[in-house]
């Protein structure tokens, strides 16, 4: 398991760039990002056309007390 870390912490940004751009089309990307668009640096438009999905979860309801 050393090994692996050690390799995974060798690899660079250049090297993700590198690969990225031999390996992905940008034509065929999707990127799904999860937050509140307020908490991002920069407009989610900088990636490119921008699709809102509203996920409403609804909170917990406690659950009922049973007797053993």
């Amino acid at each position: 398991m050393d090994r692996v870390k050690k390799g995974v912490e060798k690899v660079t940004k250049e090297d993700v760039m590198r690969v990225a751009k031999k390996y992905l089309r940008s034509d065929k990307v999707q990127i799904l990002v999860v937050g509140k668009k307020e908490d991002f640096d920069k407009p989610l438009t900088a990636l490119g056309e921008v699709n809102v999905i509203d996920i409403k979860i609804p909170p917990l309801k406690p659950k009922k007390k049973t007797r053993n």
